[in-house]
């Protein structure tokens, strides 16, 4: 009995989705569709980017048909996908949608036999361009392709041995997002496994002692570096080709800051800092600047950054006397007096108030600098 109504309830929605061109929803057909994400219970699909989902139970895909269909489909997410006959069929469906470009694979079930991918999803990955995997095994990772020579964009978030993914050949591999990363101690074999490599994101990795910043050892088109780390160390000569770098989270000495001088967009966050931070002078193309929540009330180091034109210090604990003099600005921030080109800048509400009240003429000769700021400032007392 329970076989019958499944059957039924299948065949009712088959029919559903079937008919969709002539429902309400969208009013859109299968052809157009260019977003799907498939669950272990239900469907949604997007007709466009910004279109609402239209939902339906996951048994109406365990046809052919409907994959015929689905020619335009561009993004695909799999989640908690089993061994089942049923999903098995799902899949090899979906192995026939080469043109997806955008692909998470995602688990909440610790067992490997209880997800994927499959043999039938091998052919899927040879044409993608971005992938996600989130929380899966490091024995159904093993399983997916060696080689993606189309891959651009991946994005771990599960743990995974660096051995096992340095494995991997992605030649046309540009950004690589790695989240709860394990066994991680050097990244020496970044530039034969990633040659063209240009932004790097390294969150929450465990133990690390240092990446190889020696030229040539990290990828020569790497500009982009973005770090939470536990710890750095190790860090001696500059990275020649970093141009951006963000480190979060992480207690570090940042003397070696002051040979940087590439440096065109540099963040600090929530970071115990084991040394003053040196000066940036040499820093001369240096246009963002963000120090956030790293206990950090003297910014001499910044003096000579006239190219700068973001400038954010909110979260220091900076403290700014109300008895300051007019248009006299404190020591700690006399370097907002040589940034000519400043647009953005962003410190605490009630040391703002009195940067404002004290230093009127300094503020009003940004042209576009005094609303920003304000704007800024209502953004804090929310």
């Amino acid at each position: 009995m329970q076989n019958k109504k499944w059957i039924q309830a299948t065949d009712l929605l088959a029919t559903a989705l079937s008919c969709l061109p002539k429902t309400p929803i969208n009013q859109a057909k299968l052809d157009r569709i260019v977003g799907m994400e498939l669950y272990q219970c239900m469907v949604q699909v997007w007709a466009s980017e910004t279109a609402n989902p239209f939902t339906a139970d996951i048994a109406v895909l365990q046809q052919p048909q409907p994959f015929e269909r689905l020619q335009n489909l561009r993004r695909l997410r799999i989640c908690n996908a089993d061994q089942s006959i049923a999903w098995k069929r799902i899949l090899r469906g979906v192995s026939r949608l080469p043109q997806v470009r955008e692909l998470t694979l995602s688990s909440t079930d610790p067992e490997p036999s209880a997800v994927f991918p499959t043999k039938e999803m091998v052919s899927l990955c040879d044409g993608v361009e971005s992938m996600n995997l989130q929380r899966l095994s490091q024995q159904v990772i093993a399983q997916l392709p060696r080689e993606m020579p189309n891959l651009h964009s991946l994005e771990i978030n599960c743990e995974i041995d660096w051995q096992l993914l340095s494995q991997f050949h992605l030649p046309n591999l540009k950004k690589l997002r790695l989240h709860d990363l394990t066994g991680l101690r050097s990244l020496s074999q970044i530039s034969q496994a990633f040659p063209h490599l240009e932004h790097l994101i390294l969150s929450d990795v465990r133990t690390l002692d240092g990446l190889p910043l020696e030229l040539g050892e990290l990828s020569p088109s790497l500009y982009h570096l973005d770090l939470s780390v536990d710890e750095l160390a190790n860090w001696q000569r500059p990275a020649l080709g970093i141009t951006e770098m963000r480190i979060q989270n992480c207690s570090f000495d940042p003397s070696f800051l002051q040979n940087w001088h590439q440096l065109l967009v540099f963040e600090l966050k929530n970071c115990f800092l084991e040394a003053p931070m040196p000066s940036l002078a040499g820093c001369k193309g240096m246009n963002y600047l963000i120090i956030n929540g790293c206990a950090v009330t003297d910014f001499g180091f910044a003096k000579g950054l006239h190219e700068l034109q973001v400038f954010n210090i909110d979260g220091n604990g900076v403290e700014i006397s109300p008895t300051l003099e007019e248009n006299q600005l404190p020591e700690s921030l006399s370097c907002l007096a040589e940034m000519p080109q400043l647009l953005e800048f962003v410190i605490e509400k009630e040391s703002m108030d009195i940067l404002l009240q004290k230093c009127p003429k300094l503020f009003a000769r940004y042209q576009t600098a005094l609303p920003d700021m304000l704007r800024l400032k209502c953004k804090q007392s929310l």
